[in-house]
């Protein structure tokens, strides 16, 4: 049905689609509307240019991933960067995600408490949305 080798382990691509379609769905999801907010007639500009500069920084990053396809970026950085720009990247890579997440978290526990559980404390919610993501990435 498939032609995805099932080897137990996740490859440097998979990893890739993963955390990309986390961002672009993150972004299309939740950060349009502040943006639009924000950025009024002018819009489509932020818009626009935002999807550029996201296809052309995703497709440097699968080129590299393709380059050497049994190493993750945080394994072979410093050879193509230096040591510490390497460090700064990826210092940078792990509090983007450590923000997405928790804004994702923010905003579903918003969304959850005010269609489905109007009379729940937000942290009840917030604490049970993060125990099921823990318990599927532990099963995955």
């Amino acid at each position: 049905m498939s032609n995805v080798k099932s080897s137990g382990r996740i490859t440097p691509l998979q990893v890739y689609m993963f955390y990309s379609q986390f961002l672009f769905s993150s972004i299309i999801g939740f950060f349009v509307a502040p943006l639009l907010r924000n950025a009024q007639y002018m819009a489509w500009v932020s818009v626009v240019l935002g999807a550029v500069i996201g296809l052309i920084i995703g497709y440097l990053s699968y080129r590299l991933s393709m380059k050497r396809p049994n190493k993750l970026f945080w394994q072979y950085g410093h050879e193509i960067v230096g040591k510490w720009i390497h460090r700064v990247i990826s210092l940078i890579l792990v509090l983007v995600s450590l923000y997405a997440g928790a804004f994702v978290l923010r905003q579903l526990t918003d969304f959850m408490v005010q269609i489905y559980l109007p009379d729940t404390p937000n942290w009840a919610v917030a604490w049970c949305s993060e125990f099921a993501w823990r318990a599927a990435c532990v099963r995955v």
